[in-house]
């Protein structure tokens, strides 16, 4: 009897299901467990990687004072400060819920050659939910970001802008053309010993000359590079013209060497035509461009990697329409008039030694217009087709372009100064 009832127990499989579910809870509370703790690292290690990265990436941003001092810490801006800087992003980004608690955020910034670089490395402890049976109340993660920005590089700008009497020509097709009925002339030419000379003329009806079109240029340029700089005292520039007269021609500054690119574009308002006494004042010869370069040349420093302020690169804008008028006391390899002025192209050879020294120059050729009167056609449009030629030779590669009286030399100007100034680009 006893077995027999025995056996039913074993027998009867109405309670199985109870115990065998009871049995499986063990493993499938284990499995959610496990998929909420790795489920919360998941989300923790993804939030505090997004705010290491913003924090990272904020230390070496164009727009924050470390990428503006150049990456140099002084007085004025210091690491501890732009440490505390980047922090507030990570701190602005981060979740800082429950989960999890933050053990260590470790931020650094340094310049390293031409790159500003940060890192970033947080460690947090993220608590656990089925560990904790087993005595892991938390579990340790760590996240690691770098940012790198290339510094822009400081550049000295030296600007060279011929101011002889050719660019007293009209700056327009219809400025020549009213030139030409006024004064007979379509160079307006500034005779001091004319109260009515052709300059006075252009001056009183408001004609636009491509010495007027040059200043302007050159003040857009200055304001263009105050709003392109990114780092402080990033740009120096100075500015000279041919001379204030032909007696006395020599490089003559018009604006002094300055950061300040808002006193530049001031200091640039007063470029002016270089003024002749009498008609025919030394035959003419008003364009000496190999002593300009000589004398320029001694006003550059030397090249530099552009890394610092102390090691700035160096850039010299020539703006001219590349016409030399001088005398030549041995053969003339242009045109000579029976005065004895010698007319030539630029000879690339007076622009080598600059080059040599690893100055870059930029050549914008305000073309010879061929206005088509007697001294153009004898004396200019023998060697017209050789003058851009030669002063792309002068200029570095890429750094040559040529606009007529009409066209835009503001735009060019800009884009000379722009292809010799690489933007910098930022990497994570």
């Amino acid at each position: 009897m006893g077995y027999s009832r025995l056996g039913n127990f074993f027998a009867d499989k109405r309670g199985q299901f109870a115990i065998i579910a009871a049995v499986a809870t063990i493993p499938l509370a284990a499995a959610i467990g496990i998929a909420l703790d790795f489920s919360r690292l998941s989300n923790t290690k993804s939030d505090l990687q997004q705010a290491a990265d913003s924090a990272a990436l904020a230390a070496v941003s164009r727009s924050g004072e470390t990428y503006k001092n150049g990456g140099v810490f002084n007085l004025t801006w210091s690491k501890g400060r732009a440490k505390k800087e980047a922090n507030s992003w990570f701190n602005a980004n981060q979740q800082a819920n429950a989960d999890y608690f933050l053990k260590k955020v470790d931020i650094d910034v340094d310049r390293s050659g031409p790159n500003l670089t940060s890192n970033v490395d947080v460690t947090a402890r993220v608590k656990t939910t089925f560990m904790g049976i087993v005595g892991i109340t938390d579990q340790e993660i760590r996240i690691h970001s770098t940012a790198t920005s290339a510094l822009a590089p400081y550049l000295d700008v030296h600007v060279l802008t011929d101011n002889s009497p050719s660019m007293a020509l009209g700056a327009t097709p219809g400025a020549i053309a009213e030139l030409k009925s006024l004064t007979g002339c379509a160079f307006a030419c500034h005779n001091l010993s004319d109260p009515n000379n052709s300059y006075s003329v252009a001056v009183a009806n408001k004609i636009p000359l491509r010495i007027d079109a040059t200043r302007e240029a050159l003040t857009s340029m200055f304001d263009t590079m105050q709003k392109v700089k990114e780092q402080y005292n990033q740009f120096r520039v100075e500015a000279y013209h041919f001379g204030d007269k032909i007696e006395l021609q020599q490089l003559t500054k018009f604006v002094d060497q300055t950061t300040d690119l808002g006193q530049a574009k001031t200091d640039s308002t007063t470029l002016k035509l270089m003024t002749v006494p009498y008609e025919n004042y030394n035959r003419n010869m008003s364009t000496d461009l190999k002593k300009q370069i000589d004398q320029i040349s001694g006003e550059i420093g030397t090249q530099g990697s552009g890394a610092t302020s102390l090691e700035r690169r160096q850039l010299l804008m020539l703006i001219t329409d590349g016409v030399n008028t001088t005398y030549r006391p041995s053969k003339c390899p242009g045109t000579e008039t029976p005065q004895g002025q010698c007319q030539t192209p630029i000879d690339p050879t007076w622009c080598s030694a600059l080059k040599e020294r690893g100055v870059q120059i930029a050549v914008l050729n305000t073309t010879y217009y061929p206005v088509g009167d007697d001294w153009y056609n004898d004396w200019i449009k023998p060697f017209h087709d050789q003058i851009a030629v030669k002063l792309s030779e002068c200029a570095s590669p890429g750094l040559f372009a040529e606009v007529e009286p009409h066209q835009g030399i503001d735009e060019a100007m800009q884009n000379l100064f722009f292809k010799s100034y690489p933007k910098p680009r930022l990497t994570n």
